[in-house]
């Protein structure tokens, strides 16, 4: 027997939330939703609306065809962004300016 869309979906989303290191508490904080029913989400025991599915792939980074298979996580790049905010923040303010424009320069972006 096929497995159900809803418990694929919310398993999808509790791995990107383990991957992420989060809890469903900040999750479904930061998505407007209740614990409860975030939680109902990532079982498949609750059907979530599209607008709710598009604020929990905000919430966790990720697109939201990885849902159904077809997009990939963007985690990989939040990670990527911290780390380079990391290194940012040990800059004095003139050294940030100038990895700034070294950044645009290199993204041909003004």
């Amino acid at each position: 027997m096929e497995k159900d869309v809803y418990k694929i979906i919310g398993e999808r989303l509790k791995s990107s939330r383990n991957e992420l290191d989060l809890t469903q508490e900040s999750v479904s904080e930061r998505a407007g939703i209740s614990l409860n029913f975030y939680g109902q989400i990532e079982r498949g025991t609750k059907k979530a609306s599209v607008e709710t599915l598009f604020r929990l792939c905000r919430v966790l980074h990720i697109d939201s065809g990885a849902l159904w298979g077809e997009g990939k996580p963007l985690q990989k790049n939040i990670l990527l962004a911290k780390e380079l905010h990391s290194l940012i923040e040990r800059l004095s303010p003139e050294q940030r300016k100038k990895a700034i424009l070294v950044l645009k320069e290199i993204f041909g972006r003004e």
